[in-house]
């Protein structure tokens, strides 16, 4: 997810699972995980995209892959 603040900064994270709500001009997230960019060990998401990958764990796949698109919007 990429956030664009009202100072115009632009911050991009993670998220696995819960609800966004959009009304009045202001987004709420409820999220069960939320992993900004800046804090995801690339290396880390890398080993874990392949563990998943080779047991075959389309949920912790999709994790994976979220944390690593979320580096590579930085």
């Amino acid at each position: 997810m990429t956030i664009r603040t009202s100072d115009g900064n632009t911050v991009v994270a993670a998220v696995h699972g819960g609800f966004i709500s959009f009304a009045d001009n202001k987004l709420s997230l409820l999220a069960e995980i939320v992993e900004l960019s800046d804090e995801i060990d690339v290396q880390r998401a890398e080993r874990a995209l392949e563990r998943a990958k080779s047991e075959a764990d389309a949920s912790a796949e999709r994790r994976a892959d979220v944390r690593l698109r979320a580096v590579s919007s930085r």
